[in-house]
C-alpha cells in the first residue's frame, strides 16, 4: 500500500514522526517538514470559513481604532467570481509600512494556479510579502509581526 499525501495529513504527529525515515526528510508529495514554517492545516475548515474569520477580525481590529489608524483591507471574496487580475490573492492588508498578500488555501495539498503563482513571483521580485496560508490563526500572526516590526 502506498502511503499518500492524504493519508500522511490525517496521520498523528507521532505516527509521521515514527514513519518519516520511510521518506526521508520529506513527506509523500515531496514537502519538506523540517524547513515548512506552516502550522498544520486545520482539519475541516472550509477556505471560505478561514476567509470570512480573517476579514471579521481585521473588522474588529478597525472597530477598536480611530479612523486615521484603521487597517486598510481588500477581500476578494469567494461568493462570487473576481474580476481582479488573474492570480490576484484574497486579501491585501496594509499594516504599518507592509503590504501583505494572502492567498488563502484549505489544505496542502491546494497548489496555486498559474496565474497565482505568477503573481507570488512579481510581488517576490518587487519585494512585496506574500504568503499562502491555510488558517485565519496564521493569516493574523502575519499581520501582527509586520505592525510590531513597523516601518
Amino acid at each position: 500500500m502506498e502511503l499518500t499525501r492524504q493519508i500522511w495529513e490525517l496521520m498523528s504527529p507521532a505516527d509521521q514522526a515514527r514513519y518519516q525515515d520511510r521518506f526521508g526528510q520529506s513527506t509523500p508529495g515531496n514537502a519538506d517538514l523540517a524547513s515548512d514554517p506552516h502550522p498544520p492545516p486545520k482539519r475541516g475548515g472550509p477556505e471560505k470559513k478561514e476567509q470570512s474569520s480573517f476579514a471579521n477580525w481585521v473588522l474588529l481590529q478597525n472597530s477598536k481604532r480611530s479612523s486615521l489608524e484603521q487597517i486598510p483591507f481588500v477581500w476578494h471574496a469567494t461568493n462570487s467570481r473576481s474580476k481582479a487580475t488573474p492570480g490576484t490573492p484574497d486579501f491585501w492588508v496594509g499594516i504599518n509600512g507592509h503590504s501583505l498578500w494572502f492567498e488563502f488555501k484549505r489544505d496542502y495539498s491546494c497548489q496555486l494556479s498559474e496565474e497565482q503563482e505568477k503573481f507570488r513571483l512579481a510581488c517576490h521580485c518587487q519585494r512585496q510579502e506574500h504568503f499562502v496560508v491555510y488558517s485565519a490563526e496564521e493569516a493574523i500572526k502575519r499581520v501582527q509581526e509586520a505592525d510590531a516590526r513597523g516601518w
